[in-house]
């Protein structure tokens, strides 16, 4: 297993997309990825306080995304759809993300966003 203490807890986002974006340069194929456990800050788009506003689309649908995990618990989802909804995301503060690469299984986790555990093949990509 290989750690990595990440700096910025409240900012993590670009970090764990170029983590991601590795891991898929290293297969042919689109990855699909199990995503539980998740709690995540959305984007800071505009200052929106739930009371007489509207919500944009974009934030909408990382709340639907979290709201489906709280729901279903885990969340089977293709590699560039997970990569257009970190676009919309901040800082995820925890998280567990597990593929399947070459019949290995392979797992990322997130814990208080700044303590990253890899396990599996990718170890020795990132």
């Amino acid at each position: 297993m290989k750690q990595i203490m990440y700096e910025d807890c409240n900012n993590n986002i670009q970090f764990i997309k170029n983590m991601f974006l590795k891991i898929s340069s290293m297969v042919k194929n689109e990855l699909i990825w199990s995503v539980s456990n998740l709690d995540l800050i959305p984007a800071d788009i505009e200052d929106y306080s739930g009371i007489g506003g509207t919500i944009d689309d974009s934030r909408q649908r990382v709340y639907l995304f979290q709201q489906r995990i709280l729901n279903e618990h885990t969340i089977v989802i293709g590699h560039d759809e997970l990569m257009n909804l970190f676009d919309d995301i901040r800082t995820i503060y925890e998280g567990l993300f597990v593929v399947i690469i070459n019949d290995q299984l392979s797992k990322i986790s997130i814990f208080d966003g700044d303590i990253i555990k890899i396990q599996g093949d990718i170890e020795n990509f990132l």
